[in-house]
C-alpha cells in the first residue's frame, strides 16, 4: 500500500509511524548538517555572471516551477542573457550535461530530461535550459554554448555548492512547513530557520488572505528574513490535446475526471472546483509520477463511466502523459502561471540592482 506523505507530512498527531520516521527525521537532519559542514569548508563555486536561486524549504508544492518561468520571462523580456539550470529530477540520461532546450526548441524528453525541465523548455521559447546533476556544469555548458550570463538556479535553496547572488525563498501562504517536522516525518528539507538564509521570499497562493493575514505571515514573524514579496497562482489557459485552448472559465459546470502527480495533489482537485467544474472522479498519484499505458487508459475508461465531457492534467503530469494519452478533443491539461501581485517591481529591481554589481547588464533591444 503507497503511503499519502502529503497527509502525512500535515498531520501533527502521533501514530505507529511516529517513532521509525523521528528516527528517519533525526537521521536526515544528521545528513543536513554533516553536508552542510562539508560545504562551508569547501567554498561555493562560482559561475561567470549573476546567478538567481529560486527554491524553498519543503519537498515541492510551494510553486518553484511557475516562479522560475515567470522569471525568466521577465529576464529574457528585460534583454538578459538568461538561462535555466536543473537538476532534472526524474530523467534517466547518461549524460553529464544535457541541453533540454537550446532557446529554439525543446531537444530532449522527460524520460530523459524530467518533467519539470520539459516543461519549462517548452513555456520559454528563447530560453537555454540545461540540466545536470552537477549545476556548475550545467552553467558552464550555458555560459560557453549559449552566452548566458543571468542564471537561474530551479530549485536551489538546498544546492549550496554554487555562490548565488539572490536567493529567493517560495513560501505557501496557506501552510508554510506542514507539520514542522524534518523529511521524512515533515515536508521540511531543512530546519525552518534557515529561512532566514534568503535574500528575499515570495508568498504564493496569497488569494484570499489580506496583507499580514496569512498563516506564513505569522510563521515568518518568528524569524529574520529580507523583504517579502506575494504572489497568486492564476489558473488557465485549458489547452486540448489537438492544440486549441480556451479560458479557464469554461470548465464551469463541465463534468471532468481529472488526475495529477504532484507534491500536493488536492491543490488541483481544489483549483478545478473553484473553477466551477464538476470533479466526477479525481486520482492522485505521486509526484513526478511515470504513467503507463494501463493507468491511462483506466483513467480514459473512468471518463465514460462517469460520463464526464474531459480528461484533465496539469501541466507537468502532461509532459509524462503525452505520449500515451490518446489525442482527441476530450483530453487536455491546466496550465497555471505565477503573477506577483505585491512588491513586482520592488523584487525586479532587486534583481537589476544585484545583477548590475556583477557586471550584468539588459543588452540593448
Amino acid at each position: 500500500m503507497s503511503v499519502d506523505w502529503s497527509r502525512v507530512h500535515a498531520s501533527r498527531k502521533f501514530g505507529v509511524l511516529t517513532l521509525p520516521l523521528a528516527l528517519c527525521s533525526w537521521v536526515y537532519g544528521l545528513g543536513v548538517r554533516v553536508h552542510a559542514a562539508r560545504l562551508k569548508r569547501r567554498g561555493p563555486r562560482r559561475l561567470a555572471g549573476f546567478l538567481l536561486s529560486i527554491g524553498n524549504l519543503t519537498a515541492g508544492g510551494a510553486g518553484k516551477t511557475p516562479a522560475t518561468c515567470t522569471l525568466a520571462q521577465w529576464a529574457r523580456k528585460t534583454g538578459y542573457r538568461v538561462a535555466v539550470l536543473s537538476r532534472g529530477y526524474g530523467g534517466t540520461r547518461k549524460d553529464r550535461v544535457l541541453v533540454v532546450s537550446d532557446g529554439r526548441g525543446v531537444c530532449s524528453g522527460p524520460d530523459e530530461a524530467g518533467d519539470e525541465p520539459v516543461l519549462l523548455a517548452r513555456a520559454l521559447p528563447g530560453v537555454p535550459v540545461v540540466v545536470s546533476k552537477s549545476r556548475y556544469q550545467a552553467g558552464i555548458k550555458a555560459h560557453e554554448e549559449f552566452d548566458a550570463d543571468f542564471f537561474i538556479l530551479d530549485d536551489g535553496f538546498q544546492h549550496r555548492v554554487l555562490e548565488r547572488d539572490l536567493d529567493l525563498v517560495l513560501v505557501d501562504a496557506r501552510d508554510p512547513v506542514g507539520n514542522g517536522r524534518l523529511l521524512p516525518w515533515g515536508p521540511l528539507r531543512e530546519p525552518s530557520r534557515h529561512v532566514s538564509r534568503a535574500h528575499a521570499v515570495l508568498l504564493t497562493r496569497t488569494r484570499g488572505w489580506a496583507p499580514g493575514q496569512s498563516p506564513a505571515e505569522a510563521w515568518l514573524s518568528r524569524f529574520d528574513h529580507g523583504p517579502c514579496f506575494r504572489s497568486v497562482h492564476q489558473p488557465g489557459p485549458l489547452v486540448f490535446s489537438t492544440g486549441k485552448s480556451q479560458p479557464a472559465s469554461s470548465l464551469k459546470g463541465k463534468p471532468v475526471v481529472a488526475f495529477c502527480g504532484i507534491a500536493q495533489p488536492g491543490a488541483f482537485q481544489e483549483t478545478l472546483e473553484s473553477l466551477g467544474a464538476q470533479v466526477r472522479a479525481f486520482r492522485g498519484f505521486r509526484d513526478h509520477h511515470a504513467y503507463t499505458r494501463r493507468e491511462l487508459d483506466a483513467l480514459e475508461a473512468l471518463c465514460s463511466e462517469r460520463e464526464a465531457e474531459l480528461l484533465i492534467t496539469t501541466e507537468k503530469d502532461w509532459v509524462r502523459s503525452m505520449p500515451i494519452l490518446a489525442a482527441g478533443p476530450h483530453t487536455a491539461f491546466l496550465r497555471v502561471s505565477l503573477e506577483i501581485v505585491q512588491g513586482r517591481e520592488a523584487l525586479f529591481q532587486m534583481i537589476r540592482e544585484r545583477a548590475a554589481q556583477k557586471g550584468v547588464t539588459p543588452n540593448p533591444a
